[in-house]
């Protein structure tokens, strides 16, 4: 189809990620990730609107951390609600989620 345009970014899309979750798990395990405590324990309401809980957080530790991660259990998150797509996916070594409640996926 020669009429088909193959450029991309021709529509600004707005990602709005700055009030994800996820950030919120990333300060409050700050002490963590900076080794200066062992392990924290978090807790959150999720909905089905917090998509791919815990990959942001994921990422924060595989930039410090590689593919090594952290200890075991080191954040673990105990979350009440409804998970949206993707719950989970991702998640680096050393980060455990607990939901109470159930997952889109």
């Amino acid at each position: 189809r020669p009429e088909a345009s193959t450029k991309g970014g021709t529509v600004s899309q707005i990602f709005n990620l700055e009030p994800r979750m996820d950030y919120q798990a990333i300060e409050q395990a700050r002490d963590v990730l900076d080794g200066k405590k062992e392990s924290c324990v978090l807790e959150f309401k999720i909905t089905n609107e917090d998509r791919a809980f815990g990959a942001t957080l994921s990422n924060e530790i595989s930039l410090k951390y590689k593919n090594v991660g952290l200890k075991d259990n080191s954040i673990y998150i105990k979350l009440s609600g409804h998970a949206g797509q993707s719950f989970g996916a991702f998640l680096a070594p050393g980060v455990t989620l607990e939901l109470v409640g159930d997952a889109n996926d």
